[in-house]
């Protein structure tokens, strides 16, 4: 009888220090502990360095840029920030000519058809293009506008196209080129004198007063 309650009691003492133990129960997958991330955030500072980097070739980039328009702008005759500013010289071209518009503004003073010291920097100009662009004969016309009298404005243009000529014999280092001069007064503007009603319109008869120059290739 004692020996039946010691069996008894141990069946359930054994379960209870099996369960205590942990042996054969499923333990609980540990949880990893998280790795140190190998490309950390960067600082702020880090990021101000990399902007800054950066910068340099945009500013290079964008000076190169400016420096082309500024060339192309030389070519093409001076211009200027003020509203109605003149370009001195402007280029056309055709597969077969090259057509340069002087100014008269710029050549001259009004009513004139002797050259201002400051057409220099402008015939050097043209006659750099005509140098190293064409081969041909030059035909040099000169244009007026519409004020005055129509016989007047065909002699002013004869004689301005006459002086442009001139400067070119003697300081264009044109060589032997055919050069031919002709003044066609009013008769050919590139903009109205007067406005649609009637008036007059200044910066179309500035346009009109001009020297043409054109050669060929």
């Amino acid at each position: 009888m004692r020996l039946m309650r010691s069996l008894i009691a141990a069946s359930f003492i054994l379960p209870i220090l099996w369960i205590g133990s942990g042996v054969g129960l499923a333990q609980p997958a540990p949880t990893p502990s998280p790795s140190p991330d190998p490309t950390p955030d960067p600082t702020k500072e880090q990021l101000a360095a990399a902007i800054k980097t950066l910068q340099f070739p945009v500013t290079n980039l964008v000076s190169k840029v400016i420096d082309m328009v500024s060339n192309a702008i030389d070519l093409g005759g001076k211009t200027s920030g003020v509203a109605g500013q003149v370009l001195d010289l402007q280029v056309k071209q055709t597969p077969l000519e090259i057509q340069i518009d002087l100014a008269a503004d710029v050549l001259f003073d009004f009513d004139k058809d002797t050259l201002k010291p400051a057409a220099e920097a402008t015939l050097q100009k043209a006659a750099g293009i005509i140098r190293d662009q064409t081969k041909g004969g030059v035909d040099i016309a000169g244009h007026t506008d519409a004020k005055g009298d129509d016989a007047y404005n065909q002699r002013l243009s004869e004689r301005r196209a006459a002086s442009v000529n001139a400067w070119f014999a003697k300081n264009g280092n044109l060589g032997n080129r055919s050069v031919t001069t002709q003044g066609l007064g009013e008769k050919q503007p590139v903009a109205p004198n007067n406005k649609p009603d009637g008036s007059d319109d200044p910066e179309g008869r500035q346009k009109n007063r001009r020297v043409e120059i054109k050669v060929k290739k």
